[in-house]
């Protein structure tokens, strides 16, 4: 089967739901990677939550907001691998964006590495690579300099081997050819229109194979009904916990516990109502910095 669809999903005969449903599954990912938040500081303003931001953060709260998420994903079993940051790179700490991580073909664990949009952080990439990640993963370049932010933009589908591909603010739409082509995994492009949702993981939160939570007005027409066919349950939360209170960078690693920026009541209360164990987790010094729980984790096999 073709890996990156091309399709309308606002046709009436769409396939969409059909390509989906023909994606072989995909093993869920057990390992946790972070990045210590020593060196995080607002030092510039590269998305709109930046703005009047620089040199707000508290750093000793911020630490503990960190550490609150990290014992968290250690409480529900997941190995956490933490690599010390840098001052030179006071974004690190957003260690969703650097890299994607995938299963190649001979079921070996390896890394698509990004080509940041934003020259302040391009050099995050290279450090994460020559890092202790060097000699556990397979690292793949890409073979062409377009903007890639990893799983920023590249969301897995719970369960099944399909990236979600962002892109319009930090990822190009022809780098999702690439990425499909190195990982051998299908991709369904998705459009982005509100610069405040720059990245897909501020606007898309996958549950399980048929529930996500999402907000409409991040994407255009096209892409909401690609969501709305890829996930029979799409559930919309409010415009104002979207955008302020970053409810949809949470985090589901298990399908049923629901790991949720704190001050989100409309979406917890929506979480709860689909019987999931909600954990709130204050992350305001990092939601100065444009990101919340899902963006300082990545996912690795």
């Amino acid at each position: 089967m073709a890996r990156l669809w091309t399709g309308s999903a606002l046709a009436p005969s769409s396939s969409l739901r059909s390509f989906l449903d023909a994606v072989p599954p995909r093993a869920p990912f057990r390992r946790v990677l972070m990045v210590d938040p020593a060196h995080f500081q607002v030092r510039h303003v590269i998305n709109p939550h930046m703005q009047g931001m620089v040199g707000t953060v508290d750093t000793e709260a911020a630490r503990n907001e960190w550490q609150q998420i990290r014992q968290t994903y250690e409480r529900l079993g997941f190995e956490i691998i933490v690599i010390d940051g840098t001052d030179e790179y006071p974004d690190l700490v957003f260690a969703a964006n650097q890299l994607l991580p995938f299963v190649n073909e001979h079921g070996d664990a390896a890394l698509v590495l990004s080509h940041m949009a934003k020259l302040e952080r391009q050099g995050e990439v290279a450090y994460l690579a020559n890092s202790t990640l060097a000699d556990r993963f397979a690292m793949h370049p890409l073979r062409t300099v377009l903007p890639l932010e990893g799983t920023g933009d590249g969301i897995w589908h719970p369960g099944k081997n399909l990236l979600w591909g962002g892109h319009g603010f930090r990822t190009t739409e022809e780098a999702w050819a690439e990425v499909a082509d190195i990982t051998g995994a299908c991709v369904i492009p998705l459009t982005l229109v509100d610069d405040r949702m720059y990245h897909l993981d501020v606007a898309l939160m996958p549950i399980d194979v048929n529930t996500a939570f999402s907000y409409k007005g991040a994407f255009d027409e096209e892409s909401w009904a690609r969501l709305q066919a890829g996930f029979p349950r799409l559930i919309e939360v409010p415009a104002d916990e979207a955008h302020s209170g970053f409810a949809l960078n949470g985090h589901c690693p298990d399908g049923k516990t629901l790991l949720l920026p704190a001050g989100n009541p409309q979406t917890k209360a929506l979480a709860e109502s689909l019987g999931l164990d909600v954990i709130e987790l204050s992350t305001r010094e990092f939601q100065r910095s444009g990101g919340s729980i899902f963006c300082m984790k990545n996912m690795l096999p």
